[in-house]
């Protein structure tokens, strides 16, 4: 039985590489797909974003004072009601 809540498709962990403190408040995070783009929001630690929305994505992470942090082929799958979020750490390094 499925239920009514959306989920993301991607969530991401930001932290800062040495201090481990949490820097998605301040990061600007996008995640892409061909010409499809979306804005991951969140704040203390976590991004996330991509509602409900299968594919392979590209993922850009920027924060000042931070080099910035980039993943792609990043595969998100769906069962018959949601997404299987795909989680990954983004650990910034001090410029």
């Amino acid at each position: 039985m499925c239920t009514m809540e959306a989920r993301p498709a991607l969530a991401v962990v930001v932290v800062d590489s040495v201090t481990g403190a949490g820097l998605a408040g301040a990061a600007r995070a996008l995640a892409r797909e061909g010409a499809f783009a979306d804005t991951l929001s969140g704040r203390d630690s976590v991004v996330s974003g991509v509602w409900e929305r299968a594919g392979t994505y590209r993922v850009e992470i920027s924060s000042a004072g931070y080099r910035d942090w980039a993943r792609e082929g990043i595969t998100v799958t769906r069962d018959e009601c949601h997404v299987q979020t795909v989680r990954l750490q983004a650990l910034l390094v001090r410029q």
